[in-house]
Formats: C-alpha cells, structure tokens, sequence
C-alpha cells in the first residue's frame, strides 16, 4: 500500500513538473548557427547578418562618428534641486554664468590634467549651486563644479571624482569671481 502512494505521488509530481515546464515561454533565439559537431571540444559560430540591418561594424562606426561630433557644452549649472524661494535668483546666476567666459583660470588650472590625456577631452563643464548667502556686496555664492569629461576610447562620457568649489559675488546683474577652493576624491575617473 505505501509503495502505491508513493509511486501515485512521484507520478503527480512529476506530471505537474511536465505542465509547468510545458506553460514557460519560448526563449528567443539567436542570430548565431553553430557550426561543427556538437560533440567536438571547440564549437564555433558564425554571426548571421540579417537583411536590410546595419552590420555591427556600421553600428560602431555610427556611434563613434555621433560620439565625436558632440560639441562643446559650455558651463552647465543645475538648478533642479532648488528651493522655491531662491529659484529666481538661481535662473539668474544660472543665465550669467552660462558661457564659457565664466571660467576662472584657476578652474583650468585645477583640471589641466584632463588637456594631458590624450584619451579625454572635455566638452564643458557642469555646477550645482551649494549654498547662496546675502551679504553688503549682494550675494556670496558657491558653487561645484566638475567637468564634462568624454574617454574617446570607451566611446562615452566619464566623471571625475575631483570638483572646484568656486565663490562668486553677485549684485543681480554682474557675477564676480572671488576664490576657489579644491576637494580631492581619493578615485581619480568614474565610469559606470
């Protein structure tokens, strides 16, 4: 009697396996045959080019030609995070200090190791307003910036762990340099 149930029990186990396995979805399958026997220790493929697709070498060459036409950025300033009661004034820095003519030669100075790398290039450079105080002179801002960075051998934009605290002035129309101040971060590049 209890080698029945068993054996009635495996049976419905396995039968139930049958149809759950039976209900999965088709995977797709791959553009790549196999050639060879499949028994043989090395199998080897070969990549299928499908009509009227670009070939990967096309697709490559494309991205590394919009890749390296990207322009020059300027001076991008975030200004997303703002509170609602500073937002007009950070429109207004954000709209001054916009141009690249905004960059103190200390900035340049401070990242001058990307101009030495062959592999970088940098398209412009990006600030987020860290704090904004009322003073006699009008405004004493700060502000991080760190810069646009592209590695042409990876094909894509890579971030740098260093920023440049810079402090301006500003009397709602001009936008004054006063100082800069470096924060290192122990990784030099930062790449997803």
């Amino acid at each position: 009697m209890k080698r029945v149930i068993i054996l009635l029990g495996v049976s419905l186990l396995c039968s139930s396996f049958a149809v759950s396995y039976a209900r999965r979805p088709k995977r797709s399958r791959s553009v790549k045959i196999k050639l060879g026997a499949a028994k043989s220790a090395q199998t080897k493929y070969l990549d299928v080019h499908l009509p009227g697709t670009p070939t990967r070498e096309e697709v490559l060459a494309q991205h590394r030609s919009d890749f390296l036409s990207k322009g020059n950025e300027g001076v991008v300033l975030d200004i997303s995070r703002s509170p609602a009661d500073v937002l007009d004034l950070h429109k207004k820095i954000a709209d001054r200090i916009h141009s690249d003519a905004h960059v103190p030669p200390d900035r340049t100075k401070f990242f001058s190791w990307i101009a030495d790398d062959q592999d970088l290039r940098r398209r412009g450079w990006a600030g987020v307003i860290m704090s904004t105080t009322p003073s006699e002179q009008g405004t004493v801002i700060t502000i991080a910036f760190r810069p646009i960075i592209d590695s042409i051998k990876l094909g894509k934009e890579i971030s740098t762990g260093d920023s440049l605290t810079e402090t301006y002035t500003f009397d709602g129309k001009k936008l004054t340099f006063i100082g800069a101040e470096p924060v290192y971060w122990p990784v030099k590049l930062l790449t997803d």
